[in-house]
């Protein structure tokens, strides 16, 4: 619950900005995941009426649905990011910069925050470029690359959220280990071969380095 009414308005505003950029990427990337898993599988080759093929076909729907994600990725940068004069967007990234700051020394994923903070810092380039370039009449420039912005912003979101979300793992794991007695690499390669929840918290702090391997391991973010 909000303790005041600036920071439910904060709140509020992230889930403004986020809405559009929820329902365009996770759609966007669903597609892609069902693409690939008939490539793997051949199944539009062998069979046209496989369960994938539907999954394929509904999962189109979904981008389609409730506004067109070209459309979503138009009110992004039409709309979103100066909403409230320009807060929600740098509230947002006050929230990546905290959690970069908070993991640069971590053993595991501290490495992988460098490669995030120059995606985010990337990331607010282009929108005061967009700015810019509006200001002075070019405003077909952020229409025209609206939609990669999105998969841009997008992709920073996730691989924020796949960092943190891999150093909360990360604790669980290391307090797995100490009860388990499993003090050295070789007894927690056993463990993790044994022990099912070890195992899932090993996958998701690796999870949470793969987003920065990635799209992001260049160090070059552009339209």
């Amino acid at each position: 619950m909000s303790k005041t009414e600036e920071e439910k308005a904060n709140y509020i505003g992230l889930l403004d900005l986020l809405t559009t950029i929820i329902k365009a990427y996770c759609t966007d990337k669903g597609l892609l995941v069902c693409s690939m898993a008939m490539d793997v599988t051949a199944a539009m080759v062998s069979v046209q009426n496989t369960r994938w093929n539907n999954i394929c076909v509904m999962k189109k729907i979904a981008c389609i649905y409730e506004g067109t994600n070209g459309i979503q990725s138009l009110t992004l940068v039409a709309r979103g990011l100066g909403q409230r004069k320009g807060a929600n967007l740098m509230n947002m990234a006050g929230i990546i910069q905290a959690n970069i700051a908070k993991l640069k020394s971590h053993p595991v994923l501290g490495k992988h925050t460098a490669i995030l903070e120059e995606a985010a810092g990337a990331c607010l380039d282009i929108t005061k470029f967009f700015t810019q370039v509006s200001k002075a009449g070019e405003f077909l420039i952020p229409v025209l690359n609206a939609y990669r912005f999105m998969e841009i912003f997008g992709d920073v979101l996730v691989g924020n959220f796949l960092l943190h979300g891999g150093s909360i793992a990360d604790e669980k794991l290391r307090a797995i280990y100490q009860t388990k007695g499993a003090d050295t690499p070789e007894k927690q390669k056993v463990l993790l071969k044994d022990d099912k929840e070890a195992a899932f918290y090993s996958g998701r702090v690796a999870s949470g380095t793969i987003l920065c391997r990635g799209d992001f391991d260049d160090g070059k973010i552009s339209l």
